[in-house]
């Protein structure tokens, strides 16, 4: 008969019981059930841990291939960033701005202007804000050089990126 664990212990308890209520005398047939029982419980224990060991080998190969696949994932976006750097540097050297193929396109648009700040104690007061350290407002200093104000310490920097579609 093929019983789990649950019920092999359910029934080693109800042998138990039997034996309590028999005043502790134990019969040949409470014996050779108890035996069986016994016997039962130690080739599934032994089988469940076969399953518990290959279910953590099992585990062990996930975390495994999950750095293995972490790895290949962490060079492939590399390679790709590389490859994209190479593409609109040419790009720019011969001031292409779009390469279209059969079934991709390649185009290069001016990313927003951000900010460089050569020489944060050259900025005007006006343009810091307070935090635990006084550091510039870079949104106001921005906004500043956009509507045509000078502002001494900072220049915008105008940049590409690379659209694959």
């Amino acid at each position: 008969m093929n019983k789990s664990l649950f019920h092999i212990s359910d029934d080693y308890l109800q042998l138990a019981e039997i034996l309590e209520d028999n005043g502790g005398e134990l019969t040949e047939e409470i014996e050779n059930q108890l035996t069986i029982n016994k016997n039962e419980l130690e080739v599934k224990g032994v089988n469940y841990a076969y399953v518990i060991k290959k279910m953590i080998y099992d585990a062990e190969l996930c975390d495994k291939e999950i750095d293995r696949l972490t790895k290949l994932k962490k060079s492939k976006t590399g390679t790709a960033d590389r490859l994209k750097n190479s593409i609109l540097n040419a790009m720019n050297i011969y001031g292409i701005t779009k390469i279209e193929g059969e079934t991709i396109k390649i185009t290069l648009r001016n990313n927003a202007s951000s900010l460089l700040i050569n020489d944060e104690k050259l900025i005007p007061r006006k343009f810091m804000v307070k935090k635990i350290e006084v550091q510039p407002d870079k949104k106001a200093i921005k906004e500043a050089l956009g509507s045509g104000l000078k502002v001494k310490g900072v220049e915008l920097k105008e940049s590409k990126s690379l659209i694959i579609k």
